[in-house]
């Protein structure tokens, strides 16, 4: 989230787990975490952004979330989402 009005918090929270949170910053943590985390933070983000109001709990609409490395790119399969969606996210 680079735009919107939900953005500038989730901004605060990299910039705070980045220089304080895991040893190595975010760049040293599994891919399950980034992806559940990006999960969290878009979730944060639409709750404070105006326009969105925060993630309906019946919605069955995922984001699309992209994995970059120096592999390539790889694209998170939505099935994987929902169960991040359900288990670590509105489940915890």
């Amino acid at each position: 989230a680079v735009g919107g009005s939900g953005s500038l918090e989730v901004q605060g929270i990299l910039r705070f787990l980045d220089r304080w949170g895991p040893s190595g910053g975010l760049s040293s943590i599994s891919k399950k975490d980034a992806i559940v985390l990006s999960l969290r933070l878009l979730e944060t983000a639409s709750y404070f952004d105006s326009a969105t109001g925060g993630i309906q709990a019946g919605d069955r609409i995922y984001s699309v979330i992209k994995l970059v490395s120096g592999k390539g790119v790889e694209t998170v399969g939505e099935d994987f989402l929902k169960e991040m969606m359900e288990t670590e996210v509105r489940g915890v």
